[in-house]
């Protein structure tokens, strides 16, 4: 009888360490540096460093020389994250990247194993699948700069990626935070010997921005890409028409945060100066017309430019300006002018940093509505400045928006001329020119308001920014 010899075949593989899980060697990636893209600065204008992404050891652990990306032990034999710097960089959508990078050896590379090869492709990144090409590395250290044959994102799209040091809180309309779960720009690098064996995988990771288009503003700073790219990232329309809209939704929570998590405010200070975008990102306080700058300036960071998209927003003629929600109207009406019936009289510094403060005063400012990171803002202007996009309004300031300028008046408690007028210091037991004796006669510009009548006492102009 014959018998059928029975084998049992035993396939012996390696353990996988998880899902793209680097292959350990002797060598990995140590910088990585963008090019033919757009530098990104600090808030404070001041440039990123380069390279764009570091690991290094941590200096406190003589032992641990080589990169890698994993917790350092220090002298106390606790465990400190590896020293990983990384920095922002950005691209428009329809560019392809280019990318260099310098590896690192523990020890000296093997004699035998050159020339070595290196690659990078960027994994587990949404919207991304770009491969670098495979280089042959220079003094076994360099891989050269080379640009992808594909764009930074697969359809023309705007983009955020960002790593850990990266997320700033934005809010959306339903008050989620829309950076929360943004994905960093991930690369494998791996490296290869002469016969084209793997010997060495490893990661970077980097916060790159993607913007619609060439940048429309000369302003580079991060909070602009970053407040712009993330309110479109997840979005359903990343095109330019919903540019202003989707921004404006991190305005509207009044609390608009720098990179480095700080609020921006609107009149922190009474008498701060700042009107444009770059003081108002480097000093966290502005006026009116540098929160107007700067909405205009996170859509003109996507190469969006809508023209005469400013206005500028005065009280009618023979009228000083206008006061915003809520003064308080008393009885007393002394001005002996019928139009303008309540009197202040102002001290010489009669605007302090939180407060107004007259000598006399018949209108009294109360809490009113509130602005970028403050409660109680200064409202007595001659002036104020909105953007806007059809069919709305948009006012950053107090993160609010109109269908129309009647809209926008119905913030406004009264309007206000100056008037000069002789003040009798015995007869008003006032010191009005404020020498420290009650004595004489002294002309002084009085402020003489009256509450908001019916219809708008407003006037429109628009001009371009």
């Amino acid at each position: 009888m014959k018998y059928a010899a029975l084998f049992t075949v035993i396939f012996i593989c390696p353990l996988m360490a998880g899902n793209n899980a680097p292959i350990d060697g002797p060598v990995k990636v140590s910088e990585v540096t963008f090019s033919s893209g757009i530098a990104v600065k600090n808030d404070d204008d001041t440039a990123m460093p380069t390279p764009h992404w570091e690991d290094k050891k941590n200096n406190q652990d003589e032992e641990d020389m080589f990169p890698d990306g994993l917790p350092d032990k220090n002298p106390a034999g606790s465990k400190k994250p590896n020293e990983i710097k990384s920095y922002a960089y950005a691209y428009t959508s329809n560019t392809k990247p280019a990318v260099g990078a310098v590896f690192k050896w523990k020890g000296a590379p093997p004699a035998d194993g050159k020339p070595y090869h290196a690659e990078g492709e960027v994994i587990d990144t949404p919207n991304c699948k770009v491969k670098f090409e495979r280089k042959q590395l220079q003094n076994d250290t360099v891989y050269p700069v080379t640009i992808s044959k594909q764009n930074i994102v697969n359809e023309r799209k705007i983009q955020a990626y960002l790593t850990p040091n990266r997320k700033v809180e934005r809010n959306d309309g339903q008050g989620k935070d829309r950076a929360a779960n943004i994905q960093p720009l991930k690369i494998k690098w791996t490296v290869t010997d002469k016969n084209g064996k793997t010997i060495n995988e490893s990661i970077s990771t980097h916060t790159i921005y993607v913007v619609w288009d060439e940048p429309k503003t000369d302003f580079r700073q991060e909070t602009l890409f970053n407040l712009s790219c993330v309110m479109l990232d997840l979005s359903e329309g990343d095109v330019p028409t919903f540019v202003h809209f989707n921004n404006f939704m991190e305005f509207e929570d009044q609390a608009v945060r720098r990179m480095d998590a700080n609020l921006l405010s609107y009149y922190k200070n009474y008498n701060v100066a700042h009107t444009t975008t770059d003081l108002l990102l480097d000093k966290a306080d502005g006026q009116c017309g540098a929160w107007i700058d700067f909405f205009i300036d996170c859509g003109k960071i996507q190469g969006t430019d809508e023209k005469d998209e400013c206005r500028r927003i005065t009280p009618q003629a023979g009228v000083t300006g206008f006061i915003v929600k809520d003064w308080d109207f008393g009885n007393k009406q002394t001005s002996g002018n019928a139009g303008y019936p309540y009197l202040n009289i102002p001290k010489n510094n009669f605007k302090l940093n939180t407060q107004y403060d007259f000598m006399y005063d018949e209108v009294k400012d109360n809490m009113g509505i509130i602005g970028q990171n403050n409660k109680n803002p200064a409202s007595l202007f001659g002036v104020h400045f909105l953007m806007y996009s059809h069919p709305l309004y948009y006012d950053p300031s107090y993160g609010k928006k109109y269908g129309s300028i009647d809209e926008f008046e119905s913030n406004i408690a009264g309007y206000f001329i100056k008037d000069p007028r002789i003040i009798d210091e015995v007869e008003n037991n006032m010191d009005a020119n404020e020498d420290g004796v009650i004595s004489g006669d002294h002309t002084i510009d009085c402020y003489l308001f009256k509450e908001n009548p019916p219809g708008l006492n407003l006037w429109d102009f628009t001009f371009d920014y």
